[in-house]
């Protein structure tokens, strides 16, 4: 059959009601759900020295009867370089599964620095995680109200 014939047995085919649409990934649905386990939920980096690297692990746990999949883990707020993790997508954690990212701090002048470490996963429940990152150098004593507040 030419093209243009096959575009007319398809134009015939379909009514005025007829749509066609690209399913969007983020909408397919799954039978069960999808549960995340994620420990800690913020990240402290306590007593680092200057200019030495410091890892610490965050740890996701496929806790539901479906796969979990994270979707994205990245740092979305580095402090100017000072915290690090490999962006990694789709990871699929099978039910029962762990897996560990490290995340690494390294600060370049004394004092508090805060940051942002973001997952997405296909949970209903944890879409988004912001997990707060915290990185002192040796000696701070990090206050309960945030960075610098001596300079007030």
């Amino acid at each position: 059959m030419r093209p243009c014939a096959f575009g007319l047995v398809l134009l015939a085919a379909c009514t005025g009601e007829t749509h066609f649409q690209n399913a969007d990934p983020d909408d397919v649905q799954q039978e069960g759900d999808a549960q995340a386990g994620i420990t800690p939920l913020e990240l402290e980096f306590p007593d680092l020295e200057i200019a030495v690297a410091k890892s610490r692990l965050i740890q996701v746990v496929s806790m539901g009867e479906t796969d979990l999949v994270v979707q994205e883990i990245r740092v979305i707020d580095s402090a100017g370089g000072v915290f690090y993790c490999a962006e990694e997508e789709d990871v699929l954690l099978a039910p029962g599964v762990e897996r560990e990212f490290s995340v690494v701090a390294t600060l370049y002048e004394e004092g508090l620095v805060e940051g942002t470490l973001r997952l997405k996963t296909n949970d209903p429940d944890a879409l988004s995680v912001n997990i707060p990152l915290q990185a002192w150098t040796e000696g701070y004593e990090p206050s309960d109200t945030g960075p610098d507040d001596s300079a007030s």
